[in-house]
């Protein structure tokens, strides 16, 4: 049996983000070792994860509008090939703090587009009954990455040199960028290789398609987009979440080793588990959205409902899993509050792409923006707080409070709600066009 070739795209897409982390995070393996041989503390280097996060949200909005312009396949292309250029000159630059800032912001400016151009291209390659396990399996690749990453990089850390992590994992984004370019295609008609009855099936049914309205997409400029209270509440939710995901990621191995005593060794198999947890979390999070869409649940149930309720059943776990005396049962309680945290997941990039459905790239870029934001603050005011008070617990705390904040505007913040479809869409149906979420649904800032 043939593999249809959307699902070929969704492969090389999760690689993609399994890659991206993996320059992402091995700054947080090597962080121990670089800190102890630059001379700089918590403090100092909290500064060095932001900048990361300060590159990736400067121009992520930027690339996912290039990608709803132009073709996200070229961005994509020049994205990777950035971002592993910049890794492997990163270790470079380790005597002056600045430059060394300067290669983790070009890394985070070039992984920018990963996220947003990856759902634009997933809302034209997949009907709407599969996006949101096309993308949380693409966004599960993130979490495959840290569960190579640590692993690897602390085998090399140990036997080579943390430079040589960087070297190292420099080298298969260069591979990925030639295999994209030779093989993936902006749409499906665009592909060779994509059978007729495959393009009918995506084209009849899929998010991106054309509206009933007649016949053009509602979209917005981009600073209507921009202003639009539902994405703003939406980026603003994402903040929050992000902002405690952004501080596992950082700060993580580095808790292991001086908050519970693991040695650099044991933190490498050890770390694995809460991201492993994260990975299949993500994974289920997409399988158990639509699956509850296909079994009839409405729309804001599926995308919105279930993934809150998980991340606030998610957030106490995260405050005793800090509050626990055993390192163990510590870790076991991440594990269990990052798999169901995890489920919240498609919540987010689902209502962005039900409410834009013709602007999936631009509004996900938003949304992640507010994402990146929390990326930028989780780490800096993690640092400050360890720096200030030496109390390790304390951070995860605001991951907590901030988890309970972020469900709240994801259900209630922004809500998609159905319309009565118009006297075109119901002619589309006639026709044999499916009716498509942006005629089904409106955007309710109040919740009303």
């Amino acid at each position: 049996m043939l593999i249809p070739i959307r699902f070929k795209i969704a492969g090389l897409l999760w690689l993609m983000m399994t890659i991206a982390m993996m320059d992402r995070v091995n700054i947080s393996i090597t962080a121990p070792v670089i800190m102890q041989q630059a001379g700089w503390g918590e403090e100092l280097f909290g500064i060095v994860f932001s900048a990361f996060l300060v590159g990736y949200t400067i121009f992520q909005t930027s690339a996912g509008i290039a990608a709803d312009r132009w073709s996200g396949r070229a961005v994509l292309v020049i994205a990777m090939l950035g971002w592993s250029l910049f890794t492997g000159l990163t270790p470079l630059f380790v005597t002056s703090f600045y430059l060394f800032l300067g290669m983790r912001f070009l890394v985070g400016a070039f992984e920018s587009a990963t996220a947003p151009v990856m759902a634009g291209l997933n809302a034209k390659w997949f009907p709407q009954k599969e996006f949101a396990t096309a993308q949380m399996v693409g966004i599960a690749g993130a979490m495959v990455g840290q569960l190579i990453a640590f692993p690897l990089a602390t085998w090399i850390l140990i036997h080579y040199s943390w430079p040589t992590v960087f070297y190292a994992f420099a080298l298969p984004g260069v591979l990925w960028a030639a295999i994209w370019l030779y093989y993936s295609a902006n749409t499906p008609r665009e592909h060779a290789s994509v059978t007729p009855a495959e393009l009918e099936y995506i084209e009849r049914e899929r998010l991106a398609q054309s509206l009933g309205d007649g016949g053009k997409d509602r979209t917005l400029s981009f600073w209507m987009l921009l202003r639009s209270p539902g994405i703003l509440v939406l980026a603003l939710s994402y903040l929050f979440w992000t902002y405690g995901g952004w501080i596992m990621v950082a700060w993580l191995p580095t808790y292991l080793v001086k908050a519970r005593h693991y040695s650099l060794q044991q933190m490498g198999w050890v770390g694995m588990l809460p991201t492993g947890a994260g990975a299949i979390g993500i994974v289920l999070s997409g399988v158990i959205s639509d699956y509850l869409l296909r079994r009839g649940r409405s729309l804001r149930f599926s995308r919105q409902g279930f993934p809150a309720a998980a991340i606030a059943l998610a957030a106490p776990l995260v405050a005793i899993a800090v509050s626990v005396e055993s390192p163990h049962h510590a870790v076991a309680f991440l594990v269990i509050a990052q798999l169901i945290n995890f489920w919240g997941q498609s919540g987010f990039w689902s209502t962005a792409t039900v409410l834009y459905p013709g602007q999936v790239a631009a509004a996900t870029a938003i949304m992640n923006t507010g994402g990146s934001l929390g990326g930028i603050f989780g780490p800096l005011v993690a640092g400050f707080l360890i720096a200030k008070t030496g109390n390790w617990a304390l951070p995860f705390y605001t991951v907590a409070a901030l988890d309970l904040l972020a469900a709240s505007l994801l259900y209630w913040g922004v809500r998609i709600k159905l319309a009565q479809p118009s006297p075109q869409d119901m002619l589309a149906v006639g026709s044999g066009r499916a009716l498509t979420s942006e005629m089904l649904c409106d955007e309710s800032p109040s919740g009303q």
